[in-house]
């Protein structure tokens, strides 16, 4: 038997900036995994798609209390690394680019349902842009402790939506 249960699948089918993905996170899981499947942009510039936490009121968090450190591996270039503190979004979860190019990613978050911890995530991805590949590895905290109830995945610049897609997210048992 599977230690995974599938708790919510969205499908993108239509340009937009913003997903959110909400009453996933309950008290029956303390680890959960989500797969990030196949975004694709509308245009030809890259989407660098970033999120952060939703309350369990349904209010995505976007007060100053995310730390996060992301390496980044590119084909076609220096490998980088970006690390900030007191920030209002958790960056770099992935990169994507127009069809066929996309991108694959599996992000943990540890702790979400618990008023009485901090909530963690931990990702890694897979892309292509602009026909090179390239991956990501990163770490976040939520610096306050709350009751998470989603996540909210979206564009940092707005104006590079995204048409396709499979967000999935599953419980994971740990016995």
């Amino acid at each position: 038997m599977s230690n995974l249960r599938l708790i919510n699948e969205t499908t993108i089918t239509s340009s937009q900036s913003v997903t959110n993905i909400t009453d996933v996170f309950t008290s029956d899981f303390n680890i959960y995994k989500i797969t990030v499947q196949d975004i694709s942009t509308v245009g030809t510039s890259d989407v660098n798609l970033n999120a952060r936490l939703i309350n369990n009121s349904g209010s995505v968090v976007t007060a100053s209390n995310y730390d996060y450190a992301v390496f980044q591996f590119k084909a076609n270039a220096a490998f980088s690394e970006n690390k900030n503190v007191n920030q209002s979004r958790i960056d770099r979860i992935s990169f994507s680019d127009q069809s066929p190019e996309s991108q694959g990613t599996v992000l943990y978050v540890h702790n979400p349902n618990s008023s009485s911890s901090y909530t963690f995530l931990n990702w890694q991805s897979v892309h292509m842009v602009g026909g090179n590949g390239g991956g990501v590895k990163g770490i976040a905290v939520h610096k306050v402790a709350q009751t998470i109830g989603g996540i909210n995945f979206f564009d940092v610049d707005t104006d590079r939506p995204y048409n396709s897609g499979t967000i999935k997210v599953y419980g994971l048992a740990v016995n």
